[in-house]
């Protein structure tokens, strides 16, 4: 998936006694021991950058890189199907949020079992992605629910209003006057 998203790294899986193979310095030789015998059958989850071949550790990449890989192990996992998703945009760059979501639906459509997945997000570049998958007929309107849930900020709490796709992917009724209306006043 990080190839397709164009995200320079892969996953690797590194059994624990190889991670610390190197000689580490002195002052931290015990720890490592103990490390080693009592996580001996124990793997990590490493980065290995495509160009350079260098390991890293989910902390040493950007957030957005580390929040999405449990996501994407649960979208290819054959056990989950139903899956939720909370901000996936968060901590990426705004190019790559369509095509998070892209891979998002390709993944579900390859997916040999039925999966729901929920998606919140208030990111402008995954709804216009998915309306233009609509409009290309990667999937169909009737796949998707494109919920708006309004807060009234009172004792009236909050409702939900659902915003239907045409078959070419726009809106049947206009978006609420206050979501992504920063975008169209920087173009007006």
């Amino acid at each position: 998936v990080f190839e397709r998203l164009d995200i320079p790294y892969e996953v690797d899986v590194v059994p624990m006694n190889k991670a610390f193979s190197d000689p580490p310095p002195e002052e931290y030789s015990n720890e490592i021991d103990i490390i080693k015998r009592e996580f001996e059958n124990d793997f990590i989850l490493t980065l290995k950058d495509r160009n350079s071949k260098i390991h890293l550790s989910l902390h040493d990449v950007g957030t957005g890189i580390s929040q999405l890989l449990p996501m994407f192990v649960e979208l290819f996992s054959p056990n989950c199907t139903v899956i939720a998703v909370c901000q996936p945009e968060l901590h990426v760059h705004p190019r790559l949020q369509g095509d998070i979501m892209q891979s998002i639906v390709e993944s579900v459509k390859d997916s040999k079992e039925s999966k729901i997945i929920l998606i919140e997000t208030h990111s402008e570049s995954m709804t216009l992605r998915i309306q233009k998958l609509v409009r290309n007929k990667t999937i169909n309107k009737d796949d998707i629910n494109l919920l708006y849930v309004e807060n009234y900020h009172d004792i009236r709490g909050a409702s939900v209003r659902k915003i239907y796709l045409n078959d070419d992917g726009r809106l049947s009724q206009p978006w609420p006057d206050e979501l992504f209306e920063a975008g169209l006043e920087d173009l007006v």
